[in-house]
């Protein structure tokens, strides 16, 4: 035939003889093969809900992401577990797409401040972190906090997934004496409802 359709897996050479009533001749093409990109999108990405993630690929001249945006890095916001893909081109015109899946972990629910005697407590959450005025407070890590004065505090709470909630502010209004004499105890101080003294 006139027209042959080829699909070598490497550079070929193919070569067309004619004949006619004057004889033979033939002509030879190469057909050169370029190896596709090796496009990588980067590793799955674990994120909470809200947060935003940069992604990333490589090993292309150019790229188009499944966005419509065409730099080599994007960044993304998804509201639930969502797969992103990237058509990367090199220099030859060879394309390839890769695929990376961004994870969403939902919230924790909101914590809850409660006072219980001189103390505030919380719960729910596999850690803590409590604030004052939204100030972090230094090694207040436990689901329980005792003021040492007035303030707004709030707890913000972790769950298994690092993802986290803060509470609404709790008003706390510290209530204390001045320490007595040595061999008079006063307890708690400062207290809420009740004080010991001894």
């Amino acid at each position: 035939t006139d027209d042959i359709n080829v699909n070598p897996g490497s550079s070929e050479t193919y070569t067309a003889t004619s004949t006619n009533s004057c004889g033979t001749a033939s002509e030879s093409v190469a057909v050169t093969v370029n190896n596709s990109p090796s496009v990588n999108a980067g590793g799955g990405v674990i994120i909470c809900e809200g947060e935003t993630t940069s992604l990333s690929a490589s090993g292309a001249s150019t790229y188009l992401w499944d966005t419509q945006e065409s730099t080599e890095s994007i960044s993304v916001a998804p509201s639930q577990t969502s797969s992103y893909s990237v058509t990367g081109t090199d220099g030859n015109n060879c394309s390839a797409t890769d695929q990376v899946t961004v994870t969403v972990n939902s919230l924790p629910s909101q914590p809850i401040i409660t006072a219980n005697g001189s103390d505030l407590e919380t719960t729910g959450g596999s850690s803590y972190q409590w604030y004052l005025d939204g100030v972090l407070i230094e090694n207040a890590t436990s689901p329980t906090y005792t003021p040492t004065q007035t303030g707004n505090y709030s707890v913000e709470l972790f769950d298994e997934n690092g993802c986290s909630s803060t509470s609404e502010e709790f008003n706390w209004i510290a209530v204390g004496i001045e320490e007595l004499e040595s061999l008079v105890n006063v307890y708690p101080n400062p207290f809420l409802d009740q004080l010991v003294i001894v």
